[in-house]
């Protein structure tokens, strides 16, 4: 992010004040902002503050509401692979291609989609077995996600 700040930042600067425009500028604010999407949306995974919609979680027991999370979880799984295997693909076909100002490989902008899919099929894998072994024990703490209001509502 503060790549992408100095960027666009600097080349603002640069033009109102010394009306020279500095060539390139807009690419790395561009290219910055593709891995800033892609590893904000592994660390928002990781930390469960993603977009969720809990009307179905919210009316099940804390059990079936971890079951309903560990099966998003494995879906979430299965997206990721095809997001790394094509992800790897367009990265492959995009490493000869260059970006027009700064000459940098297209392949290394696009192996963030790869790179955050791995990432993010790692903490759903943790989620699942975390999630599993929670559930066979009977165990109601450490919840996941949607999963915390409900103990919180109980302890109430």
């Amino acid at each position: 992010m503060l790549i992408m700040i100095v960027a666009v930042g600097g080349e603002v600067l640069l033009r109102l004040v010394f009306r020279v425009s500095v060539g390139g500028t807009s690419e790395v604010a561009r290219f910055s902002f593709v891995w800033l999407t892609f590893i904000g949306s592994v660390c928002a995974f990781r930390h469960r503050q993603h977009l969720s919609i809990n009307l179905i979680s919210d009316q099940l027991s804390l059990r079936a509401a971890k079951a309903l999370d560990t099966l998003l979880c494995l879906l979430i799984l299965v997206g990721c692979y095809y997001l790394v295997v094509y992800g790897l693909a367009l990265t492959q076909r995009g490493w000869n291609q260059t970006s027009p100002t700064l000459g940098i490989r297209m392949g290394l902008v696009y192996s963030s989609i790869p790179i955050s899919a791995s990432l993010i099929a790692m903490y759903a894998l943790c989620d699942v077995v975390r999630q599993s072994v929670e559930i066979w024990r009977g165990e109601d703490h450490k919840p996941i996600g949607g999963v915390q209001r409900k103990i919180e509502e109980v302890g109430e």
